[in-house]
């Protein structure tokens, strides 16, 4: 008889510049329950993005360049600290935050997305519409959302 191998994928999408312990600890607890690889993505702007404004020659290619070396880094220093010794690894993904998550789930077949809920205002116009559109375009992909009030979300930024 062979044995079977368990190949789950948690999609856990992140902003490496400003993120709460508080949701790597749920993620972390769904990648023990299902013995989960966990895949940590973040979302940058596409150079195309920039073209259309009036910048100076080679701007938008050099900004988005030292931005995504930015946030490789980033990324690296955040994988190792929220899961150590666990299945993790860290992407960045460049375009569309919704469109490159949900992209992203289907193209590594990830059994499920886990992602932040923030809830103050401001971040509520401004990721809530993130959230709302990879819940939407999912599919078949399961999408957790986990609330965060601002007092946890705010106490974990990056260098405070």
């Amino acid at each position: 008889m062979s044995e079977t191998k368990n190949n789950t994928k948690i999609l856990y999408p992140v902003d490496i510049y400003a993120r709460s312990k508080g949701i790597c600890e749920q993620v972390r607890i769904f990648a023990r329950a299902f013995d989960a690889e966990i895949l940590v993505a973040y979302a940058t702007p596409a150079i195309s993005k920039f073209k259309e404004w009036e910048l100076p020659e080679g701007f938008p290619e050099k900004f988005c360049m030292a931005a995504l070396e930015s946030a490789k880094n980033k990324m690296a220093g955040y994988v190792a600290e929220n899961f150590p010794g666990m299945k993790a690894r860290g992407c960045i993904l460049t375009g569309s935050p919704a469109e490159e998550i949900v992209r992203k789930a289907k193209d590594a077949a990830c059994d499920m997305i886990i992602m932040a809920r923030q809830c103050s205002m401001v971040n509520r116009i401004l990721v809530g519409a993130v959230v709302a559109k990879v819940v939407r375009h999912a599919g078949t992909i399961p999408v957790i959302t986990i609330g965060l009030n601002g007092p946890d979300y705010e106490n974990h930024r990056i260098g405070s």
